[in-house]
């Protein structure tokens, strides 16, 4: 028998496990941050990480006398939505990303910012709405209101030319 070492560092979903499939069947849920080890048969062997609808693609690797080390790994979650194995990415520690991998990588960072600014501003926008509500002050919500359209606006901007600039750097998949 061998092990299985699976570590989470997606910064998708923190509040929320994964379902870790090995071998097609679900042996177990990881949390933020966290590390599992599994017992697996020496040989191949797949492994799959799972949110709701969509997770990663399988992973295929080699069980042997050492310990096999996996990392989950924020993948793309725009494209994750439509495609049900982009959400996250798994790869092996000690072996270098894939072109593919680091892509999704990169798209899934890029998101994961894009949304702390987008909640940021929103929690912005609400402090300030209770003030000008609290003081009687309707400035403040106008204020407010252009503040959070401005970081929008901005988010937006940022993502949208990250996915761009992406696009553009993506290797052709070569049959």
């Amino acid at each position: 028998m061998a092990e299985l070492i699976v570590h989470r560092a997606s910064k998708l979903g923190i509040l929320r496990s994964y379902a870790v499939l090995i071998d097609g069947q679900r042996r177990g849920r990881i949390r933020w941050r966290a590390t599992e080890r599994f017992v697996v048969p020496d040989g191949p062997v797949t492994v799959q990480a799972r949110i709701d609808w969509a997770g990663s693609p399988v992973w295929h690797g080699h069980a042997g006398s050492e310990p096999t080390q996996v990392t989950i790994s924020t993948g793309d979650p725009v494209l994750g939505t439509v495609f049900q194995d982009r959400m996250l990415v798994l790869h092996q520690d000690g072996h270098p990303l894939t072109a593919e991998q680091q892509h999704l990588v990169e798209q899934g960072n890029s998101a994961v910012r894009w949304f702390g600014v987008l909640l940021l501003a929103s929690v912005l926008f609400f402090v300030a709405l209770f003030i000008s509500l609290t003081t009687h002050h309707p400035a403040l919500v106008g204020l407010a209101a252009l503040l959070y359209a401005v970081a929008v606006g901005v988010g937006l901007g940022v993502f949208i030319r990250s996915r761009l600039a992406a696009s553009r750097d993506r290797p052709s998949v070569q049959a």
